[in-house]
This record gives structure tokens, C-alpha cells and sequence, in this order.
């Protein structure tokens, strides 16, 4: 699931348990603004519900301190002033549902529904806005190119700095801050990806922010970033051991979305910090300005995989066009999704083992006369014997389904191709399977 909000920067409450606590910032501290003072416009206008107003005196001073910090930590300057607001919950919940792109986010649900990922009954677009809502600490928004902190986050971060990691979620705000300034976040958040290549996208941007975020802890315990960045596996299992997060709602959505989610802090991090140890913030920049395009990429880091295969349109369109099958979206969902998906019959981490080895794929998800879902799905892996693992993953898939949705399902491997179908005629899986096969 991919709506825009969640690629704007909205940080969920998610924190690293990592020894590298950072501390905040005194308001002597902060006296001196950072290279580009805070913006002092008024916000914008015309909001739905909820509040916003403008930094105070004394809070200008404290998000000034952590401009320089986030400068001196990430290595770029901010070019221009940054807007910052503060907002309610309410306020920040009407932005969040604002952002979403209904049509694109029932389209994924459709998918997702096909695919068995999520429940036919689950309002996708409520739950995302609570989770991108009542969950969210602070967001940048690079359309309007403003950093919004959260009320009760703010007060108790300037005035009492009581608010437990407050300071880590300001730093990673202003990290997209300034990439927006130096690679045009803004615009690369418009451009159109397949699925997999947004997950990608995400991961090094949120990635590259907590990265930042824990080299101020580092900094403010004498130690280099590079104590930490030298072990990006290590990063990767803290996060993934310990997703620490104050939101139920996240802990009890499915896995296709709390999953990838996750994935753009936990793999983000150990993809960014990869760079970092190659190259230092040098490298991270140099990702920005040539992204990644597969989750293969971000999940292995140095890997020196083969160029993934980019199937075209699968040769069944016209004979389902004439079934009555009516199509929905073409689409390519990448190493991280297929381990969700293999995850349906197995452990997640087995499931992600099954994934490993992906070399390409494309989904096809049509709706039959009868209403009922179906999707061709042709994967390319990187050997033989990687394909026969995720084809026995994907069986295993089948075998989870009501018994009477087997029939109309199958899985063939030819070489190193892996061909998934759901929701057929079983007289005409055959055929079906023929044509998809021929595609590439």
C-alpha cells in the first residue's frame, strides 16, 4: 500500500532501541538559528478540522538548535528557510485523509484483496488514516514545504522536554527537509513507480533520516556514526527485533501493510548505513540523485544481483477480455511483497528466504462476470533452484486457501519462471498458463 501521505515524511512512533540516546537540546543552546533561520509566514488556511498555529518564541529557538544539529550530522545546509507548524491530532488526521488518493487506494485494495492479503471487508482508508493520523508525531510535507510537529509533542518537547524521542522525531523531519532543499523530494514523491520501486524509494528516504537521527545519538555520546554504520546488519536486526511503536493500530494491521511500513525504517537504515560505510553522507547523496528501483536492492545492500527482468503485458489479455474479465492493474511488487505474500503459508521468515532470489516479476489483476477477483502473476528468479523455492512457497499459498478456491489455482515452474494464477475456469488454467508462460 503506497498513499501519498505515507511517502511525505510522516513518522509513525516508531523508535530504535539503540544505546545511542539522544538528548535535547537546551534553549541557550539553541540561541543561534541554524544557516537559514525558520520560515515566519503564516500556515496555510482552509483546514477541514482541527488546529494549527505558528511556532512560539522560545520553540523557534529549540527546532533552530536542532537545524544545526541536523546540518552538522547529515553534512548539507538548508538553502532556504523551513515553515514550521504545529498542529493537533485532529488537524494532522484531516491532512493525512486529505493526502490519500482514494481512487489509487482502492485500486491496491482490490489487489491486495485478490491476492489474499487483505480481508474483502477492511476499510482500507480508515485504517490508513489512523495510522497516518492519531499515530504520527510530526510530518514534512514537500508540496508546501513545512515541517509540522504534533501540539502535545511540541509543549512537552520545548517547555518540559518530557516527550521521550520528541528531539529524534524534529531531527528526522528536518533530514527531509533537506533533501527536498538539495534532490527535489518534492517532485521525485510525484513521479510514477511500480510498487516495488516506491517501497524502494521510501526505504532510502526514511532510511537515510534515521540514519541521521542516530548519528546525533552517536555525537552526543563522543562516538563517530561510523561505530554503528560498520555493522548495517546489526541496525537492521535491532529494528526489526525491537519495532517499538505506540501504535495498536499498526501492531494489529496486516502484514502487507505493517510490514512494509516497517520495512522503510528497519531495511532503510541498514540500507543507508551500507552507504554510509562505503562512502560516508557522500554516498547516501549520490543514491538520492539515482534511487534505487527494486526492494532487492534494499534488502541486499553490496549484493551484486543480475538486472532484473521486466516481463511486459502477459499474452492472456485478450482471451480474458473475452471471458468477461474485465482488467484492473498491472503491476510489479518486488522482493519485499512476494515474501508477504509467501508469508500467507509460511513464517515471515521463511517466507522472506523463499523471496530471495527474485529477479522480476508482473502482476496482472482482473475481476471476472460474476465479480469474482483473479490475478496471473509471472516471477523470474535468479536460478533454477530459487525458482523451485518460491514455487513451493507459493503452493503452500494455495494450500492455505478454502478448499473450494484450490481448483481454480495454480502454480508452474518453467526454468527459472514461476507463473501464480487465481480465480480461473480450472478448464482453462491450462491454456491460461500456456499464454502467460509465452509472455517473455
Amino acid at each position: 500500500m503506497k498513499p501519498r501521505a505515507a511517502t511525505l515524511g510522516l513518522t509513525v512512533a516508531l523508535s530504535l532501541s539503540c544505546s545511542c540516546a539522544t538528548s535535547v537540546p537546551s534553549a541557550q543552546q539553541a540561541s543561534r538559528p541554524a544557516a537559514s533561520s525558520l520560515a515566519s509566514e503564516p500556515p496555510p488556511v482552509g483546514v477541514a478540522a482541527g488546529k494549527r498555529r505558528r511556532v512560539t518564541k522560545h520553540e523557534h529557538g529549540v527546532v533552530a538548535g536542532l537545524m544545526e544539529a541536523a546540518e552538522r550530522v547529515r553534512g548539507l545546509t538548508f538553502t532556504q528557510p523551513v515553515a514550521v507548524h504545529v498542529e493537533d491530532a485532529q488537524a494532522i488526521q484531516a491532512y493525512a485523509r486529505a493526502e490519500l488518493r482514494r481512487d489509487e487506494v482502492e485500486v491496491d485494495r482490490i489487489v491486495y484483496v485478490a491476492l489474499g492479503l487483505l480481508p474483502p471487508s477492511l476499510d482500507v482508508e480508515a485504517l490508513l488514516v489512523r495510522l497516518l493520523g492519531e499515530q504520527v508525531l510530526g510530518y514534512y510535507d514537500a508540496r508546501e514545504e513545512r515541517l509540522v510537529v504534533r501540539e502535545d509533542v511540541m509543549r512537552g518537547f520545548a517547555e518540559t522536554h518530557s516527550w521521550r524521542g520528541a528531539e529524534d522525531v524534529l531531527l528526522h523531519e528536518l533530514v527531509h527537509a533537506q533533501q527536498d532543499q538539495h534532490f527535489h523530494l518534492g517532485e521525485s514523491l510525484d513521479r510514477e513507480r511500480s510498487t516495488d520501486a516506491e517501497n524502494a524509494f521510501r526505504a532510502l528516504v526514511e532510511g537515510d533520516a534515521t540514519l541521521a537521527m542516530l548519528g546525533l545519538g552517536m555525537e552526543r555520546e563522543g562516538m563517530p556514526l561510523s561505530e554503528i554504520t560498520r555493522d548495517p546488519a546489526f541496525l537492521r536486526q535491532i529494528a526489526e527485533e525491537n519495532p517499538a511503536t505506540d501504535s495498536p493500530e499498526l501492531a494489529r494491521a496486516p502484514a502487507i501493510i505493517r510490514v512494509t511500513m516497517l520495512s522503510a525504517y528497519a531495511d532503510g537504515v541498514a540500507f543507508a548505513a551500507h552507504l554510509h560505510r562505503r562512502g560516508g553522507w557522500k554516498s547516501v547523496n549520490r543514491a538520492h540523485r539515482a534511487p534505487p528501483t527494486t526492494t532487492e536492492t534494499i534488502l541486499h545492500p553490496g549484493r551484486h544481483n543480475p538486472a532484473p527482468v521486466e516481463p511486459g503485458p502477459l499474452l492472456i489479455a485478450d482471451p480474458l477480455s473475452d471471458m468477461g474479465f474485465g482488467h484492473i492493474k498491472s503491476d510489479t511488487l518486488g522482493e519485499l511483497e512476494i515474501g508477504v505474500y509467501f508469508s500467507r503459508g509460511l513464517p515471515l521468515r521463511e517466507a522472506r528466504r523463499a523471496a530471495d532470489g527474485w529477479n522480476g516479476d508482473r502482476l496482472e489483476v482482473y475481476r471476472g462476470p460474476g465479480g469474482e477477483l483473479a490475478f496471473a502473476w509471472l516471477t523470474h528468479w535468479d536460478s533454477e533452484r530459487d525458482a523451485h523455492e518460491a514455487a513451493a512457497a507459493a503452493r503452500s499459498v494455495v494450500e492455505s486457501e478454502p478448499p473450494s478456491v484450490r481448483p481454480r489455482c495454480a502454480v508452474l515452474r518453467k526454468e527459472r519462471r514461476v507463473l501464480l494464477l487465481k480465480g480461473f475456469d480450472p478448464q482453462r488454467l491450462s491454456n491460461l498458463a500456456e499464454l502467460a508462460m509465452g509472455s517473455t
